[in-house]
């Protein structure tokens, strides 16, 4: 991989703002030794003209997402919304008995049973950090989506505002790791790399015709565990400060991860 590649790489993962495991520049070195995947300049064009016309009205946002989960990222028939989510995907949070229910699941092409992407839209503006406020359970949307997709079994997840977009990676036992993407941003046109990161990465080349090494959930649970090696390596042993703890659950958890 050249030089100004690795600098996309980096200029791209600055921008989403990771926080906790999250794809890391060796990983992507090994995975895109040729760099991210130019997203189509008719999807460019069209993406910037609907964000131009997004309103806040949630129906408006809510298809907004609609359209890039099924044509700019290309999951296309994969998509369930509505009615059509399964009850399989949902979940009750067990201390202030919330349903947790997705707005639209990405199914496996190949086991159409299972769910592979977890998605939830709110209202624009809403911090995706949060917590809720006047809701009976306060939780984050960041947080209902963690424990919605260990419910169901599903490590991904995407919460949104429809401008805002947060893949939430969410393995049973280890830490969370999130990146946050802004439509807004990549949207423009100096923002290409920014784009091209989103479309690749959850684009569904890569959930459904990247080998099993490659896929997002794999990439992640890489990136942790070369995390986790480093830092023990580095000494972060038991009696180590609070930013080590992570990496210490997540060595026990990543390569288990990485094999599902």
């Amino acid at each position: 991989m050249s030089a100004r590649t690795t600098a996309r790489h980096a200029d791209w993962l600055a921008l989403v703002e990771p926080s906790g495991p999250f794809v890391t520049l060796p990983v992507l070195r090994r995975a895109l030794p040729e760099g991210l995947e130019r997203t189509r300049p008719d999807l460019r064009t069209e993406l910037r003209e609907r964000v131009d016309d997004l309103g806040r009205e949630s129906g408006a946002r809510q298809e907004f997402v609609g359209w890039v989960l099924r044509t700019l990222l290309g999951f296309g028939e994969q998509v369930r919304d509505g009615q059509a989510v399964p009850d399989a995907c949902t979940a009750t949070e067990q201390v202030h008995h919330v349903t947790l229910r997705p707005t639209f699941v990405v199914l496996d092409r190949h086991e159409p049973s299972r769910p592979r992407l977890l998605v939830s839209v709110y209202p624009g503006g809403t911090n995706l950090t949060a917590h809720l406020a006047g809701e009976r359970w306060a939780a984050s949307p960041v947080d209902r989506m963690t424990t919605l997709c260990r419910s169901v079994g599903c490590v991904l997840g995407l919460v949104t505002d429809g401008d805002r977009f947060t893949l939430v990676w969410a393995p049973a036992t280890a830490p969370v790791g999130r990146g946050t993407w802004v439509a807004s941003i990549f949207a423009e046109g100096s923002e290409r790399n920014l784009l091209d990161s989103f479309t690749t990465l959850l684009g569904a080349k890569r959930f459904f015709a990247a080998s099993g090494e490659n896929r997002l959930e794999a990439l992640l649970a890489e990136s942790a565990q070369a995390q986790a090696d480093v830092l023990a390596s580095s000494g972060c042993r038991s009696g180590a400060p609070p930013s080590c703890s992570w990496q210490r659950s997540h060595a026990r958890t990543a390569k288990q991860t990485a094999s599902c």
